[in-house]
């Protein structure tokens, strides 16, 4: 469960520095929000990472008492995976299709 969640956070993380229209949307307009995460971007790009780690080694690495993977968490893991792998490999490229896709 824990790895799931992590998963989860590090994509929002990494979306919140690369895609700041989401982070508009979120704080309802404030756009000291934006300010603020694209000032922390050095630090969340590197917890994303990290954290998506961590939620692999717990998934497929980790000993654990039940045999069976659930499916639903391992598709959102690598759905995860793939997300901040092209914020953090190509961050100009998804905020110009970010921008075309939003209008």
């Amino acid at each position: 469960m824990f790895a799931l969640l992590a998963a989860l956070v590090s994509v929002l993380a990494a979306g919140a520095c690369c895609l700041p229209v989401g982070t508009i949307a979120l704080t309802a307009g404030a756009a000291g929000g934006a300010l603020l995460l694209d000032r922390a971007q050095p630090f969340l790009m590197p917890a994303s990472v990290a954290l998506l780690c961590l939620a692999f080694y717990q998934t497929y690495w980790r000993k654990r008492s039940c045999a069976r993977r659930p499916l639903a968490g391992q598709i959102v893991l690598w759905m995860s995976a793939a997300a901040v792998a092209s914020l953090v490999l190509f961050p100009q490229w998804v905020a110009l299709l970010a921008a075309k896709l939003g209008g």
